[in-house]
Parts: structure tokens; C-alpha cells; sequence
């Protein structure tokens, strides 16, 4: 047993270590490129292996399971993906028939298996788990008690609980004294059922669009990419609860990914297909302002500073990111002062 706990990896990455080669300074995995930590207002060397993972992110503790179950399954589409993915960067130009549905899938992975997509789930679960707790709070005692003993019948290892403690219990949450947290297994379990088994009608989505490869211009400057490397757009204004929430089949809507520092993919709906098109320094600073803005904590870049469009039309840095984040961060400060 210890040799097979010590064979199970640890470091999982939710951004492929193979994708981040292309943002290196020698477009391999052993190459370096540049972290910049949105949490730490840092930025420092690594390579695709120190960055865009999280220690045990997919692991899973079931009887009968192996806790790297999921990396196993993921690598199913992640390897051949990343071939696809090589190939790509090396002719410029996208791949057709059954290669083209597996590198559809691939980036239907990519888009789903980050920390802000996992986030939002459990955020979703969290709120729901919140409304049934507060009703059966109000349920009669004997209607609660027959609850849970219902509950003990079907898995003997459920705690004890007393209706007093659960209604105490149920109040703290509530009024928001207590917090609500999904176990890191049923996380997992959310992704499994709520996005890895959806994936194939993820990717349906993504192959009805048209692509396009775009190309920097000598001079123009690199492609940088973040923790969020699928960047989903609307194309048009829509009122401001829909504007997080655009569709991968929704109309109006833009799919940027960056593959290298030299190869951007663009998927349109009526747009042009099959192209490779060059683009100028300003166009790269306009992408890679999507990057900055999408980005959940970390953007990775091939050299320690990029460019990127600012919202005043101006061209930045990594200093102009940090700025404008601290400049949010004092505002929200003031914010709260102000209120309390």
C-alpha cells in the first residue's frame, strides 16, 4: 500500500502542463515562463510544471477507488489532445474529421476544469444545500426525526443528530454564522456528473462554430494565456445579470484560446473558417486584455512582461494589472468603511 500511495500523484493540474509549453521560452514542458499572481501582486520564473495546479485537486477518497481516479480519466482526453495540440502550433493550421472532434473535446476540458467553473458549483450546491436546510428546519419534530432515521437506515455511518441541534445547527447557517462547505470528494463528484459527463455535448457546441487562427506580426508581441484559459464573450450588449453567463451555443458570443505565444484560436458563429490570419500589435494587446480580464488569480506568460489593451485605449504591462488591482481593492476598502 505505501508503494501505491507513493505512486499516486499529487500535483493535479486543472491548466495541462503540455498547453503551458506553448507559452514557454522553448515551447517545452521543461522551458520557462512567467507567473503572475493576482492574490500576491507577484510575479516570478517557473516552468509548466510549477504552475496551474493544485495539490490533490482531483482526488478522491471512496472505498474501492483509486484517489487518482479522475486524473486517469482526464488523461483520456488530455493526451491526445495534446498531440492534436502540437500539431497544431507546428503546421498552423487546425486538423479535420475525427481529429478535429478530439481536439473539441480537449478544449471542452479546458474550458470546465478550473478553479472558477468548480467554484461556482460548489457556490451552487452550497446555496441550494442552504434553502433545503431551512426547510426542513421548519418541518415538525416528529417529521424531522422520521427524516433521520430514514437517513441513519440507508448509511449506518451518519451521525446522530437531535432535532435541537440540528435546528441550532440549521439557524447558525442561516443567518450566516456557520459555513456551508462541500467536502473536497463530493466536489469532485459534482465536476464528474455536472461537466465531465457533459463533455462530448460541450465539445457538439464548440465544433458548430467557425475557427480561425490568428498569428502576431513580427513585432507585434506574444499571446499570454491565465488560470481561465477558455474565454467565453458576448459580442453584443445584454442586460447586466446575463453578462457572466454567456453559452458555448449561444449566439452573439466570442471563444478566444490562446495555444501558444504565437497561435490564438477564434470560434465565431457565421463568422469566417479554415483561416490562418495574421494580426498587429494592437489586435495582440486587445487579446491578451481578455487574458487579464478573465484570469481567476493567475495569468502565464512567456517573458516577464506582456502587453495588454487597458480600458482607456492605452497599452500596459503586469505593473498596470497589479496597480489596477490594488487601485479595486482600496476602493472596496473605502467601500466598506464607508458602510460599517
Amino acid at each position: 500500500m505505501a508503494e501505491a500511495r507513493n505512486n499516486t500523484a499529487r500535483a493535479h493540474h486543472y491548466v495541462p502542463q503540455a498547453y503551458l509549453a506553448g507559452f514557454t521560452d522553448t515551447g517545452a514542458k521543461d522551458g520557462r515562463l512567467y507567473a503572475h499572481d493576482y492574490k500576491q501582486l507577484k510575479t516570478w520564473a517557473s516552468t509548466p510544471a510549477g504552475v496551474g495546479f493544485e495539490r490533490d485537486y482531483y482526488r478522491v477518497d471512496l472505498p474501492g477507488r483509486s484517489p487518482d481516479e479522475i486524473e486517469k480519466v482526464l488523461g483520456l482526453v488530455e493526451d491526445p489532445g495534446s498531440v492534436i495540440l502540437k500539431r497544431i502550433l507546428e503546421t498552423q493550421a487546425l486538423p479535420g474529421g475525427e481529429e478535429y472532434a478530439q481536439f473539441m473535446l480537449y478544449l471542452a476540458l479546458l474550458a470546465v476544469r478550473i478553479p472558477s467553473v468548480r467554484s461556482a458549483m460548489s457556490k451552487a450546491e452550497t446555496d441550494l444545500m442552504r434553502i433545503v436546510l431551512a426547510m426542513h428546519a421548519q418541518l415538525p419534530d416528529d417529521q424531522l426525526e422520521a427524516r433521520f432515521e430514514r437517513m441513519r437506515q440507508e448509511d449506518p455511518s451518519t451521525p446522530h443528530t437531535t432535532v435541537e441541534e440540528f435546528r441550532e445547527a440549521a439557524k447558525k447557517v442561516i443567518d450566516g454564522k456557520a459555513e456551508l462547505k462541500l467536502s473536497r470528494t463530493a466536489e469532485v463528484r459534482s465536476f464528474v456528473v455536472g461537466h465531465l459527463g457533459n463533455l462530448e455535448f460541450i465539445a457538439e457546441l464548440l465544433m458548430a462554430r467557425q475557427w480561425v487562427l490568428l498569428v502576431p506580426e513580427e513585432g507585434a508581441g506574444d499571446f499570454i494565456c491565465s488560470d481561465h484559459p477558455v474565454v467565453l464573450e458576448w459580442t453584443v450588449e445584454v442586460p447586466p445579470f446575463r453578462r457572466d453567463s454567456p453559452g458555448f451555443g449561444l449566439q452573439h458570443t466570442i471563444v478566444h484560446v490562446p495555444l501558444s505565444r504565437k497561435l490564438l484560436l477564434r470560434g465565431t458563429f457565421g463568422g469566417p473558417e479554415g483561416m490562418t490570419l495574421p494580426v498587429d500589435r494592437n489586435a495582440v494587446a486587445l487579446l491578451n486584455g481578455l487574458a487579464v480580464g478573465k484570469a481567476t488569480r493567475f495569468l502565464y506568460t512567456p517573458e516577464p512582461d506582456f502587453i495588454w489593451k487597458k480600458d482607456d485605449g492605452s497599452t500596459g504591462g503586469i505593473a498596470d494589472v497589479f496597480a489596477a488591482i490594488a487601485e479595486h481593492r482600496r476602493q472596496q476598502a473605502s467601500s466598506q468603511e464607508a458602510t460599517s
